[in-house]
């Protein structure tokens, strides 16, 4: 055999090997690190929340597949990848982290993390799986995030290498939280659309009346039971005079058509009611004493009632009166910003009314408590150190010394993915 024979020869045998090689790769895990790993089904629940994170960029067409269009400057397949790689590193690095702070779930904690996954998994189960990505892959995902909380913990929290003081934990709760009760009169009709003219004038009248109550010293729970309760009363009799309106509509031949039959038979039956009306007339004599002496009974019986029918009222009133409506507001949540100003700027124990163009917001400010900050100290604490947790846990993940399972990644793509 000639030089250039056996070179090809040769060539074709280290072809086959890496063929058949590629044939036995062992794709079922994707990443690893020292002690923690990826499988392939993790790495498809990983480029799903990849996925999802890309549909909130702006500018991303949510009507478009993210595969044909550009995100951040790169393809969308180029950026659900790189993303994957990203949480793929931030999994790893916490599992190794949390190995290293000799951190543990208890019996009870663990049982609510399955449970919570397990739970949650009945809603994306059918999607998730369709993917390629099973339940206990998905339970991992789910504990590894339940992980990164108790590392936060272990250093900001109480104890902690970092802990914040219960002052800072205060000041914040002070400076960026309001608790207050309020309720909404629409300055829009059932449809939506603006109120214009009398109507307009009338409802902010009312605004105003319920606003006079309060400052007049009745209680604020009870004005605002009673504006909802008379609300939904005038709703569910617009909705009843629909129904009758159509009911009569449908009934009136039947009507038409039924009175010549009454007609007659009323004629027929004439005589007859005059011939037993004597009878009935001596009959009704005799029972009349009979009838007094019960009618007295039952009225006496419908006052005692009557009476113990009043008396529940009341408390049930009172109950309605005591419940407390109210709600503990971060300054940059979710409620209306006109609101949230106007409470801001009030003194604990004011109430005003504030308008927007849809609404007219009746409130009263309360004193913070000691409820509402135990109740949110956790949440204040990520508010404080979230963002400084965050670039730990990447200056974690870009440290980490990562292997990539080049076949499994190949094999299961992002691409693969319905988006």
């Amino acid at each position: 055999m000639n030089r250039f024979g056996k070179l090809t020869a040769g060539l074709l045998t280290l072809s086959l090997t890496a063929s058949l090689a590629g044939c036995s790769a062992d794709t079922s895990w994707a990443y690893r690190s020292a002690n923690a790993e990826i499988t392939s089904g993790m790495y498809i629940g990983l480029s799903i929340a990849a996925v999802q994170s890309a549909s909130m960029v702006e500018g991303v067409d949510t009507s478009l597949s993210l595969f044909d269009q550009e995100i951040e400057g790169y393809d969308g397949l180029t950026w659900v990848t790189n993303e994957t790689e990203k949480l793929a590193r931030q999994y790893l690095a916490t599992e190794e982290k949390f190995l290293e702070m000799g951190l543990s779930f208890t019996e009870e904690e663990q049982a609510a993390i399955d449970n919570y996954a397990e739970n949650y998994w009945a809603y994306v189960s059918s999607y998730y799986e369709d993917e390629g990505c099973g339940q206990t892959s998905f339970t991992k995902l789910v504990t590894n995030t339940e992980k990164q909380n108790k590392i936060f913990d272990a250093i900001y929290g109480e104890g902690g290498e970092q802990e914040v003081s219960e002052e800072e934990l205060r000041k914040a709760y002070e400076e960026n939280y309001v608790k207050a009760s309020y309720f909404v009169v629409p300055l829009t009709d059932d449809e939506g659309e603006k109120l214009e003219d009398s109507k307009l004038d009338a409802r902010k009248k009312q605004a105003e009346l319920l606003l006079e109550r309060i400052q007049n010293g009745e209680n604020f729970e009870t004005v605002k039971a009673d504006y909802e309760a008379s609300e939904e009363e005038t709703e569910e009799e617009t909705s009843s005079e629909t129904a009758e309106s159509s009911e009569a509509t449908e009934s009136s031949e039947t009507t038409e058509s039924s009175e010549t039959t009454e007609s007659s038979e009323a004629a027929e039956s004439s005589e007859i009611t005059e011939s037993s009306e004597a009878t009935e007339s001596s009959e009704a004599a005799e029972s009349s004493e009979t009838t007094e002496s019960s009618e007295i009974t039952e009225s006496s019986e419908a006052t005692e009632s009557s009476e113990v029918a009043e008396s529940s009222e009341t408390a049930e009133t009172s109950e309605t009166e005591a419940t407390d409506t109210s709600e503990y507001m971060y300054k940059e949540g979710s409620y209306p910003s006109l609101l949230l100003d106007a409470l801001f700027e009030a003194l604990d124990g004011d109430v005003g009314m504030t308008e927007d163009t849809n609404y007219i917001y009746i409130w009263q400010k309360q004193s913070l408590d000691d409820t509402g900050f135990e109740g949110l100290r956790s949440t204040i604490l990520s508010q404080l150190k979230g963002e400084d947790f965050t670039a730990l846990i990447e200056e974690w993940a870009t440290a980490l010394d990562m292997t990539a399972n080049e076949p499994s990644l190949k094999k299961h793509s992002p691409k693969n993915l319905d988006a």
